[in-house]
């Protein structure tokens, strides 16, 4: 039986982590269980904004681009990402803070 937990990295910080495309050599069906759990978290995300909140509760569109970009395994198209995800999205009345040049607008999730 496999379980499927994700966590933002900052909570396991101090484990060594190996991304899951260059996991090799396990025993019995474990890279199975590994592509499956892979193939599920890329399903969600191509569904949701971000199901496992690994964001927190604001986030910048390009935060978001960033983070679908890694699970997907590929670089996203920016536009077309946008168009997707605003019906999901709350616009805030924050910016990002600490950058240089324009700030970026921050956004929440429309449900929950």
């Amino acid at each position: 039986m496999a379980h499927l937990v994700v966590v933002p990295e900052a909570t396991v910080a101090h484990v060594d982590l190996t991304p899951a495309a260059e996991v090799h050599d396990l025993v019995y069906d474990h890279k199975k269980i590994i592509e499956m759990a892979v193939d599920t978290l890329r399903a969600s995300y191509r569904t949701f904004a971000d199901p496992e909140r690994l964001l927190g509760p604001e986030f910048t569109l390009l935060e978001l681009l960033r983070l679908h970009s890694a699970i997907a395994g590929e670089q996203l198209g920016k536009d077309t990402f946008r168009r997707h995800m605003l019906g999901q999205l709350v616009e805030t009345d924050a910016y990002q803070q600490g950058v240089v040049g324009k700030p970026a607008k921050r956004f929440r999730h429309a449900v929950g």
